[in-house]
């Protein structure tokens, strides 16, 4: 036996090194942030710019950034589990993320001209998204055949509501309304004209119009007032029962809206 001592680099036969590669150990982690960091700046940018290009002022292009920024840590814990698992094939803005450890649901961010379709049993999720919505709007506009309901989320100044088909209603700054969609119409356009700021008009009646008036001018009804809501720089959101519309009616509301929430 020899006294030699062995040198690092004799290694026996399925010997591996350990001497770190620039390629592994921690130059591949802050590689891998450098990355994501780039990435993130640069989709950030281009967002900002894509709305700035699109005419939105100040005032609503920071509602836009205080959005993502309220929304930031969810869609970071989002994206980590989504590279850590197997590919899903259900749309991610399809899904109810969890927040916390109280399970609540966390919605998709709040952009001006947007829309936004709730497919659940009752308007729940909804009214909550309604709720966590208003300090940043001007006001919201809900239609509706549960006034007493609506009128739980929001005090008049902040949420004027429509009942829709009474004649007359004891909640507080709700209105009797038409149950025409043409009779809606001239509502829903002198409310976004008022110019309070970004403006939500919230329909949880649909199924109810769709029964008086038909799917066709129900949807033509919608399609008006998506129109209206990107010229005001408002939001629109819808919640109903997709039970009550075949699959095919289904996939054409979903198809009109920017975010699609299925509840659970």
């Amino acid at each position: 036996m020899s006294g030699e001592v062995p040198s690092p680099n004799d290694r026996g036969p399925g010997e591996r090194s350990h001497v770190p590669s620039p390629e592994t150990g921690s130059d591949e982690g802050a590689g891998a942030y450098s990355r994501g960091f780039g990435d993130g700046v640069r989709s950030a940018l281009r967002e900002m710019m894509a709305w700035a290009g699109r005419g939105h002022t100040p005032a609503e292009l920071r509602i836009f950034a205080e959005s993502r920024l309220a929304h930031l840590d969810e869609e970071v814990a989002l994206k980590r589990r989504t590279l850590l698992s197997a590919p899903r094939a259900i749309p991610l803005e399809n899904l109810l993320r969890l927040r916390g450890a109280d399970s609540r649901p966390a919605f998709p961010p709040l952009l001006p001209g947007y829309t936004y379709l709730f497919l659940e049993e009752r308007p729940q999720l909804a009214h909550r998204f309604v709720l966590e919505s208003l300090p940043r709007l001007g006001g919201a506009l809900g239609l509706t055949r549960l006034a007493g309901d609506l009128r739980r989320i929001a005090p008049p100044d902040r949420l004027q509501i429509l009942d829709l088909g009474v004649e007359s209603t004891d909640e507080p700054g709700a209105e009797p309304a038409s149950s025409n969609v043409s009779g809606l119409t001239g509502r829903v356009q002198d409310f976004l004209a008022s110019e309070k700021g970004p403006m939500m008009v919230y329909v949880e009646a649909l199924d109810y119009l769709n029964t008086i008036n038909g799917f066709e001018s129900s949807i033509k009804f919608l399609y008006w007032v998506t129109g209206e809501i990107r010229r005001h720089h408002g939001v629109l959101l819808v919640s109903t029962v997709p039970e009550v519309f075949t699959l095919s009616q289904v996939k054409t509301l979903e198809r009109d809206f920017n975010h699609v929430v299925k509840a659970p």
